[in-house]
């Protein structure tokens, strides 16, 4: 993380190109995912997560998978495990355009059997299309062309 936060504008714009994003949504997305690698590796909860930091989201392409909380005019994105998934999307489409999301996606909806509910606490609008990871992941794909 820290060698992308000081790495220079010229350099940072030319690594960010190469996962078809920003140097601000790159650095940001690196220290996410750093975040989440250090939690793992210390055996902590990733289903029961709630950033404090918020990462840069892309705001028209993953709105209608992200779930909003209504008490904040929708403004406010619930901060979950929903946010990692699609930061972890958009990376790997930009190495792996055929990754298979198999595992991940039937992971997801094994926790949420159905229940909107569980897939507004995991950070997804709803218990059915925004657990689709494949789908999101070509749809996400569709959009950086």
């Amino acid at each position: 993380t820290t060698m992308i936060s000081i790495m220079g504008r010229k350099n940072l714009i030319r690594l960010a190109s190469y996962f078809n994003c920003t140097g601000k949504e790159l650095v940001s997305w690196v220290r996410l995912l750093n975040f989440i690698r250090n939690r793992c590796a210390h055996g902590s909860n990733l289903i029961d997560v709630k950033l404090k930091t918020m990462p840069l989201i892309r705001q028209t392409k993953w709105q209608q998978y992200l779930y909003f909380d209504e008490e904040n005019n929708g403004e406010k994105n619930s901060k979950r495990l929903g946010v990692v998934i699609l930061v972890l999307v958009t990376l790997v489409n930009s190495v792996n355009e055929k990754y298979r999301w198999n595992e991940v996606q039937a992971n997801l909806k094994t926790i949420c059997n159905g229940r909107l509910e569980d897939a507004n606490l995991l950070g997804f609008s709803d218990a059915g299309e925004s657990l689709k990871i494949k789908k999101i992941a070509k749809d996400l794909l569709i959009d950086n062309d």
